[in-house]
This record gives C-alpha cells, structure tokens and sequence, in this order.
C-alpha cells in the first residue's frame, strides 16, 4: 500500500473509531452527549481525534495524487507513446541490466531484433495514421506470444528490440520464426482494408538470424551484430 493510501485509511478508520467509541460511551456508560453543542471529555476528545483524522486523511489525498503525478511522469519518461512499449531510453536500461545479470549468473540471454518489411510504403500507400496502426498491430501480435520475463521495446522508426532471458540460441530462433509466421497471418485492418505486414527478425545472439527480407542487411543489425557478441562471449 502506498503512502498516501495508508494516511488515507488511517484518517478514515480513526474517525470510523471515534465515531463507534462515542456511540458506545453513550448507550453502554450513560454520557450524556446529546447535544453537540455540550461541552465535556467525550465531546472534546471527538472533536480533537475527528480533526485530526480530517487532517490526516487530507494529507493522504495530497500524496497519492502526487503519487499519480509521478507514477505518470514515469510512464512518460520510459513508454513509447505511440505503441505502448518500451521506449529506447528504457530499453538500453534494461539492456543494461540483463547483460549485468546473466554475466553475474552465467544464464544465456538472447536478443531478437524486429523490423516491419517495407514500411515506407505502407506509409507512401495507406499514410502516417494506417502506418501507426500497422506498428500497434504489430506491437499486440508479438506480445501475445511473449513470456513475462521477456522485454520488449521500440529501437526507433518500425524497429522493435526483443530480450529474451535464459533463452538460448535455438529458444530465440524458434521465437523469431513464430513471431515472423504470426505477424505474417494476422493482416491489419484500417479503414475497412487489410493490410498484409511482413516481419524480419534478427538475432546479434546467434551468428545466423532468422531472415524474411535480408533482415540482415540492415545497418542496425549489422552494428548490432558485432557489438553483442564480446558481451556474450564475456558471458560464456
């Protein structure tokens, strides 16, 4: 439980308190209380917890909002906002802290990287807006068949970054090549069209890749290709 939502119920659950324990001295002790306007001990002390609590529980709505405010801004700072996944800051982030992890546990860790076939055309056919949706589109077909403990994030344009821990050469492969079929027979709908979307998948990991459209040619994957191996030879 947060902060704010902790002073929140401790505000509303002493004024519930105060309210039963003042109930009760009337019915059970014989208090006269029936005035409001009655000045005594129980009367007193009601006023002075039921303030109190007032102010507590008001400190309680002022932090959770900034908790809402921050949690928020987090989004922000590491969501892409147009596909919902993680954007390249929080990416590299948690690319960072995978490779510390599976060099400090010696687990594999592999790395698919995924890139939309052709998708200046879709742009040049359709427009920006059918292209945005092909990348949601996309983004959902992947994630539906991703475990929990993978990480998906946006590289940039209609590149996508896949990480994929304890997975090895063969796991990743294998993944490339469903997520390849699977995007392949899930067209995207717009405007009452179907859009067929092809994707290429390539994994730095192993020294071949799974290829629909000489993924392998791309720039990315080459810099990729030769950057991910010394970590990986570090981890092995």
């Amino acid at each position: 439980m947060s902060r704010g939502a902790l002073l929140l119920a401790s505000g509303l659950g002493s004024i519930l308190a105060t309210m039963l324990l003042r109930s009760s001295a009337a019915l059970f002790f014989s208090i006269e209380i029936a005035s409001i306007l009655q000045g005594n001990l129980v009367q007193t002390l009601t006023f002075m917890v039921s303030f109190l609590s007032v102010l507590v529980s008001s400190f309680g709505f002022v932090f959770m909002a900034k908790e809402r405010a921050d949690n928020a801004n987090m989004r922000l700072a590491s969501q892409d906002a147009l596909t919902g996944v993680a954007n390249r800051r929080a990416l590299m982030q948690a690319l960072e802290r995978e490779l510390a992890r599976a060099a400090r546990q010696r687990t594999p860790l592999a790395l698919l990287m995924l890139d939309i076939d052709h998708f200046k055309r879709v742009n040049d056919q359709y427009g920006h807006l059918a292209g945005d949706q092909v990348l949601r589109h996309m983004v959902s077909v992947v994630r539906q068949r991703l475990h929990t403990q993978d990480f998906l994030g946006r590289y940039g344009g209609e590149e996508f970054l896949l990480l994929l821990p304890d997975t090895d050469q063969r796991g990743a492969q294998e993944l490339g090549q469903q997520l390849c079929q699977a995007v392949q027979a899930s067209p995207c709908d717009w405007n009452n069209q179907r859009i067929a979307v092809t994707q290429s998948a390539a994994s730095p990991a192993m020294h071949g890749g799974v290829k629909s459209a000489g993924c392998l040619r791309h720039p990315v994957f080459l810099v990729s290709c030769f950057w991910l191996p010394f970590f990986i030879s570090v981890i092995n």
